[in-house]
């Protein structure tokens, strides 16, 4: 399947379409050299399915989403097996748990049919379907709101209870690139490969801040910053809305996925010829010092002590050491 990337609708759209540290001084990470150690799986799961989406956590467990499928896996971390499937729909992306619910965005790359559901956790199965025409990418849930993408430049602010749309915030986004959405107690974060980083107010849906990132979607919260990255380099934010981390990234033509440990920063990218790798670059030196070959790490997530990576292509479930 001819692609351009795979980060929820960034993951899904362009899946769909062709073609696509400390100071700012610092020495990019180098390219992979024969001497790089190779980032070896700790565990390898395989699942059913087809193009495995992305994951999150909830009630102990990790939920994969599977994009060309109708189903949810159900992953035990401690014995490392799919121990269970959910029905859910089909064309699932991103995913977030929220005490006793999953929330999954399902999405193609046209606006029409696209759908934010809930699965109760408890009961095992979806209990609120709601079409959002142009819901795309991650969702996400605080201050008492799930939160989600219209890729035309709107972040929806949504009732848990029923569905509705609560709030609507303009954003300026590019729809031809990655979009992507991070939020924490704090604030929600917004941004496309080639706009600003969009600073949003979850308690009143107002938008308190633009910043000029160099480009890139956030992606994970870590050590009190928001971490994110574009096909180049990897920046983190503070409260004060200042970037306090840049890294360079060399010889990749983007970046798919992130996660952040004490020690490392863990990157799903892909390398020209469209060579998917997960990048582990020591937080302290900010070198490369480890790579695995992952065909399309769609999504990583830090979660019951592990790192774990989803890939697009294989179908499967990684875990790393972290």
């Amino acid at each position: 399947m001819a692609s351009r990337s795979l980060r929820a609708l960034a993951i899904v759209a362009s899946v769909l379409a062709p073609g696509c540290g400390q100071g700012s001084g610092a020495a990019p990470a180098p390219a992979p050299t024969p001497s790089t150690p190779v980032l070896t799986p700790a565990a390898v799961i395989s699942l059913r399915g087809a193009s495995a989406s992305s994951v999150a956590e909830a009630g102990g467990r990790l939920w994969v989403t599977h994009y060309e499928a109708d189903l949810l896996s159900e992953v035990d971390p401690a014995t490392e097996t799919e121990i269970a499937t959910l029905d859910v729909g089909t064309q699932a992306g991103g995913i977030t748990g929220a005490r006793s619910d999953l929330w999954l965005a399902r999405y193609s790359n046209r606006p029409e049919g696209a759908r934010l559901t809930r699965v109760d956790l408890a009961r095992r199965r979806v209990v609120q379907d709601t079409e959002h025409t142009g819901l795309c990418c991650e969702v996400a849930v605080t201050a008492g709101r799930v939160w989600a993408l219209d890729r035309r430049g709107v972040v929806l602010g949504i009732d848990p209870d029923d569905g509705s749309v609560a709030s609507r915030t303009p954003v300026v986004l590019d729809p031809a690139v990655h979009g992507g959405l991070m939020a924490d107690d704090r604030a929600l974060w917004v941004a496309s490969d080639t706009t600003a980083l969009v600073r949003i107010d979850p308690t009143n849906a107002a938008v308190v801040a633009s910043l000029d990132v160099g480009g890139g979607i956030p992606m994970a919260v870590a050590d009190g910053l928001v971490w994110g990255a574009g096909p180049h380099h990897v920046w983190a934010v503070d409260d004060s809305n200042a970037v306090r981390v840049r890294v360079p990234l060399e010889d990749t033509i983007e970046v798919l996925s992130l996660a952040v440990t004490a020690e490392a920063l863990f990157v799903g990218a892909r390398r020209p010829g469209y060579r998917g790798v997960l990048l582990r670059i020591d937080r302290a030196s900010q070198r490369l010092v480890a790579e695995a070959d992952v065909s399309l790490p769609a999504r990583v997530l830090v979660a019951f002590g592990r790192v774990w990576a989803v890939d697009w292509d294989t179908n499967r479930l990684l875990a790393f050491d972290p």
